[in-house]
């Protein structure tokens, strides 16, 4: 019967929040989701923080990703294509890492075979990125290459070719 008070409800709160963001008062959303914090790590040597081991395990296993927190605004719908060897997993997502534009994950698994890689795929109209991710990817693949703990021979490389670049990050067994 009152089903209109919740709807004018959130049309006063609507308007409300747009005035304080307005005037200063709330902080503005970002237009990009910073990825910073959740990326810390992968330059180094392919370490992953909590925040992203757990979006690329509940990507893999097929669960509700979970998303660092205020992410969901940010990340699409994941879109899997089956081939023979593996599966590729995109999440989608408004990102920015160290100042570049993310498009989407890339999460490659494999069907009973040990292919795990993780890739982050830049904006394609972004032509800096390379200054920054070539040499951090070259410096963690050169420590990877003598790390006498690297068993799994764990790789990482910056790949730009064909109007994609990306960071990966091969664990690959």
């Amino acid at each position: 019967m009152f089903e209109w008070i919740d709807a004018a409800g959130d049309a006063v709160m609507g308007g409300v929040i747009g005035v304080m963001g307005l005037v200063g008062l709330v902080d503005e959303a970002p237009s990009r989701y910073p990825l910073d914090a959740m990326m810390a790590g992968f330059t180094e040597e392919c370490q992953l923080s909590g925040a992203l081991e757990a979006l690329w395990t509940s990507a893999v296993n097929g669960e509700a990703l979970v998303l660092p927190d205020l992410g969901e605004h940010y990340f699409g719908d994941i879109q899997v294509r089956q081939d023979e060897e593996f599966r590729e997993i995109r999440v989608p997502v408004e990102g920015e890492w160290m100042g570049h534009s993310v498009d989407h994950f890339a999460l490659f698994a494999g069907n009973d075979n040990g292919i795990a890689v993780l890739s982050v795929r830049f904006d394609p109209t972004d032509t800096e990125v390379a200054a920054t991710f070539a040499p951090l990817a070259q410096a963690s693949a050169a420590k990877l290459d003598t790390d006498p703990e690297n068993y799994t021979e764990v790789s990482t490389a910056f790949v730009s070719e064909g109007g994609l670049s990306q960071y990966y990050c091969d664990f690959s067994t």
